[in-house]
């Protein structure tokens, strides 16, 4: 007799009850049995094998999908004819690359999670606990119904007949309530699984990034991401650290694609950005007919305001690209609208001419920087270096104003610390270098000899004095480390005795091993004390057939491995131990 599917449940769920009602052991004979085939695994999410399990449950394939799959819950936010032919390939079962189709990463989603309270309900009104749709929903960390974070199961219980198929079982596990943020996603996401709605893609990109326009969250025709991370940072910050991380990375990929003609494949992003702006899918989809009726009503946008293009334009110290920037629109827009009100632009020459290329040639031979001239003749700093590499003697002349110039700036440097040494004879060179700072770093820098030649000797450093008394250290070690070998040696069973372990029973942790040169008395005993792993094994067994002999019971082999557990002797031991035996 087939069980029945019961409400927001999975059909693998309805598969694994099946599992454990039948007498059946094998998971993959049980699977093959109830599919006619050769069938050895199940999707949690995406059923496969969808015919056959329609037969099996008496229930027809549309509903399988409809109420006991994911798959609805990627109808509302992508386009009619790729949902049914994704639809048509799980009822040919054909697999359902996740990834490649919806932009979701499996390890997300095929982790099974489960609510405590959800299982207690399931328990009284069904008298069986099973696996929830709406909890394996992608970025869903919480029960939308109960507000407690979902925990994963990701071992079975102990009394489980296979570890490949289990139902969800209460653990010793403390239960968190979830953000507030965190909620209401996940009811957002278990309304959008249970509705009928459908929203086209293009239209919803174009809403949500014209509500992050009013937000100040776009810089021109694209998002800015520093202002969209601050921006989730305050409005999540009650989430936990893992959901954060995840709305960020989906909010990394598709931010580039919001404003362009890229189709966002993560319905994630749409999901998170509506409970942000609207909380509700209700309230959304009001807006989102608003503004739809208003671009139909509407041939073309509303344009903005001469007055505000002209003014903020001049405001901008007449930079056409800040002010694009700034009212969203293209630079070409802004230029050719104070062209139109008769203001004047001043745009780059493109092509220099004979009288200019002289004026810059000046310029150049009077040793001017680059930068100056461009910005002096409105041009691009490339374009003076290509007049100057045309030019080779006005480079050389260049370089020669270059080096007079250094050749000035080093007497002058070199002046001002000679001139603080003879002021200040008794001072250091820590001195000369904070209170004449550039001139020390430019000679340092251009005149290196000079400079170390000039300043004064450097200091002398004499050795720190030795705080430690090692001859006390190394008695007192000596003593402690006496009272742990003699305390070792009455632990059952024996423990091998190291360098390490000494050091913890001690409390020096690593500094014990570092400092052994300065404790001789310690590091002979140690070396006489410490164990190899041969000697460690001898020793157990002795210990072992000593306490078989107290219990007078005749020695052997198998009792002494028992005791010792030890699994692989080393030479040694081997040798000691088939001398005891024998």
């Amino acid at each position: 007799m087939p069980v029945t599917l019961l409400k927001d449940e999975l059909l693998y769920s309805a598969i694994v009850r099946q599992y454990h009602l039948s007498s059946e052991l094998s998971w993959r004979c049980f699977l093959s049995t109830l599919f006619g085939n050769s069938c050895n695994r199940v999707s949690l999410l995406l059923p496969q094998n969808i015919n056959n399990a329609s037969e099996s449950f008496n229930i027809t394939s549309h509903e399988l999908i409809t109420n006991h799959s994911i798959l609805p819950y990627f109808k509302t936010f992508s386009y009619t004819e790729k949902y049914l032919n994704n639809k048509a390939k799980l009822l040919n079962e054909d697999q359902i690359n996740l990834f490649h189709v919806f932009g979701i990463n499996n390890g997300i989603l095929f982790n099974k999670k489960y609510c405590t309270m959800c299982i207690e309900s399931d328990i009284k009104m069904h008298g069986v606990a099973y696996w929830h749709r709406s909890h394996h929903l992608p970025f869903v960390t919480c029960c939308a119904e109960h507000n407690l974070c979902l925990i994963a199961s990701k071992h079975p219980p102990k009394n489980c007949k296979t570890t490949q198929a289990w139902l969800p079982f209460t653990e010793k596990t403390v239960t968190t309530h979830s953000g507030k943020f965190e909620l209401s996603f996940s009811k957002l996401s278990r309304d959008i699984l249970n509705s009928n709605f459908i929203f086209d893609p293009v239209k919803t990109k174009k809403l949500l990034f014209s509500e992050m326009q009013n937000l100040k969250l776009t810089r021109g025709f694209f998002l800015d991401r520093d202002k969209v991370r601050i921006y989730i940072e305050s409005t999540i910050n009650d989430c936990s650290p893992t959901f954060f991380k995840w709305v960020l990375s989906i909010t990394q990929k598709a931010i580039n694609s919001v404003a362009g003609k890229k189709e966002i494949k993560n319905y994630a992003f749409f999901l998170f950005w509506i409970s942000v702006l609207y909380s509700d899918i209700h309230t959304f989809k009001k807006e989102y007919d608003m503004f739809n009726s208003k671009k139909n009503n509407s041939p073309t946008s509303t344009p903005i305001c001469k007055s505000t293009i002209i003014s903020s334009f001049i405001s901008n110290t007449h930079s056409a690209r800040k002010t694009a920037e700034e009212l969203g629109v293209s630079p070409n827009y802004i230029l050719n609208t104070v062209k139109a009100a008769g203001l004047a632009v001043s745009l780059r020459p493109k092509k220099i001419t004979l009288s200019m290329k002289q004026q810059i040639q000046s310029e150049l031979r009077a040793g001017k920087k680059t930068q100056e001239i461009a910005k002096k003749f409105n041009l691009s700093t490339g374009s003076i270096e290509q007049i100057l590499t045309q030019n080779p003697s006005i480079k050389k002349h260049r370089l020669e104003i270059r080096q007079k110039e250094k050749l000035k700036r080093r007497q002058s440097e070199r002046l001002k610390i000679t001139r603080y040494l003879n002021k200040y004879k008794n001072s250091s060179r820590s001195d000369v270098k904070r209170v004449c700072r550039i001139s020390y770093y430019w000679l340092y820098k251009h005149d290196r000899e000079w400079l170390s030649s000039t300043l004064p000797d450097k200091l002398k450093r004499y050795p720190r004095k030795d705080q430690v008394n090692w001859k006390k250290r190394d008695t007192e070690y000596k003593k402690k480390l006496l009272a742990i070998v003699k305390n070792c040696m009455a632990i059952e069973p024996p423990r091998r005795i190291t360098i390490e372990w000494l050091a913890k029973e001690l409390g020096t942790g690593s500094a014990l091993k570092n400092q052994l040169h300065n404790l001789p008395l310690t590091e002979s005993y140690i070396n006489n004390v410490r164990e190899t792993v041969d000697i460690f094994q001898v020793r157990r067994i002795a210990w072992a057939i000593e306490k078989i002999k107290e219990n007078n019971s005749t020695v052997n082999r198998h009792q002494v491995s028992k005791l010792t557990t030890i699994s692989n002797l080393r030479a040694l031991a081997e040798e000691y131990l088939n001398s005891q035996v024998n």
